[in-house]
């Protein structure tokens, strides 16, 4: 006999056992309730520079928008980095998983510009290449320059 239909808090916890990445269950109750755009995440990473030189950060995913700023406002030499979604890849480095790189693509294709980060924990830079991953494939390839 076929499978009587669910509804209420049964499906729910059905939809919900089905997810088991803790990045999908985020993304899926916020595209569900509120929508992708209005997604915001606050991340705290070290930016690396030349060799030993780091700086502390704070890695802001808006929705569409991904800004890398200062974590300590007082710095008054530190700058602010935008960039659009579409624009971002993110690769985590497999020797150590905390550590990623963002490779931005600048207009008019005149190259690439990479930003390593090192998150706090392997699962905050588990969470940031997912979230900004499945945000680029939720804007696809549009609004590219």
């Amino acid at each position: 006999p076929p499978e009587a239909p669910i509804y209420g808090q049964q499906q729910l916890q059905k939809q919900q056992l089905a997810i088991e990445d803790p990045v999908d269950a985020v993304l899926a109750a916020e595209s569900s309730a509120i929508g992708l755009a209005s997604a915001y995440y606050t991340f705290r990473v070290i930016r690396r520079a030349q060799m030993f030189t780091r700086h502390e950060r704070s890695l802001v995913i808006d929705g569409e928008t991904i800004t890398l700023m200062p974590f300590d406002h007082g710095t008054e030499s530190a700058k602010t980095l935008t960039f659009h979604i579409s624009n971002v890849i993110c690769k985590r480095n497999q020797k150590s998983p905390k550590k990623i790189r963002l490779f931005i693509t600048r207009r008019g294709n005149t190259g690439e510009k990479s930003i390593d980060l090192e998150a706090v924990s392997e699962e905050d830079a588990a969470s940031i290449c997912g979230i900004l991953i499945r945000l680029r494939d939720h804007y696809g390839q549009a609004g590219r320059v």
